[in-house]
């Protein structure tokens, strides 16, 4: 009977070593699946948030996309009144290229017209009739007048070859 007393404590304490065991793997497996189960709910919240992002993505594309029938009209309406101010404005460039065209050959027939009756009259100086009218007097004040028609006539020159190789 000892014996059999002997080997009930002993199956006991063994029993009692392997619930306790157990009893510290359940505890530690319990934990193991909190953390684990933490970790998949901040995972499947990121892979939410993705699909979210994507979603908000696609929803802007497709927005982009499907552009109502009005809103197409509005743009066209849009585009073809800016096509429209652009060609205005180019005519009103071209309008006022052709002023100074006008201008400037009109300036050149008179410039020649007064050489020519400079030349006439047997002056020695070509000078433009308007620089001896302006300034009366000295030699001095009519060369003056002439460095200035000449400086003109280099501007509207520079102008008229700034215009051209804009190509308007």
């Amino acid at each position: 009977m000892e014996k059999e007393v002997a080997v009930s404590v002993q199956v006991q304490t063994m029993a009692e070593a392997i619930t306790a065991d157990l009893t510290a793997k359940q505890e530690r497996m319990t934990q193991q699946m909190a953390v684990d189960r933490t970790t998949a709910v901040k995972e499947l919240q990121q892979y939410k948030d993705r699909v979210a992002e994507k979603d908000r993505a696609i929803k802007a594309i497709n927005t982009a996309l499907a552009d109502t029938p009005e809103n197409v009209l509005k743009k066209m309406k849009a585009l073809k009144k800016e096509k429209q101010d652009e060609a205005d404005a180019l005519k009103r460039v071209e309008a006022s290229l052709a002023a100074l065209r006008k201008e400037k050959r009109d300036e050149d027939q008179q410039l020649k017209e007064a050489q020519e009756n400079g030349e006439k009259t047997g002056h020695s100086m070509p000078q433009p009739a308007c620089a001896l009218h302006q300034s009366p007097g000295t030699a001095e004040t009519a060369g003056e007048g002439h460095e200035n028609a000449s400086h003109h006539r280099r501007a509207g020159h520079e102008l008229l070859e700034a215009v051209e190789k804009s190509g308007l």
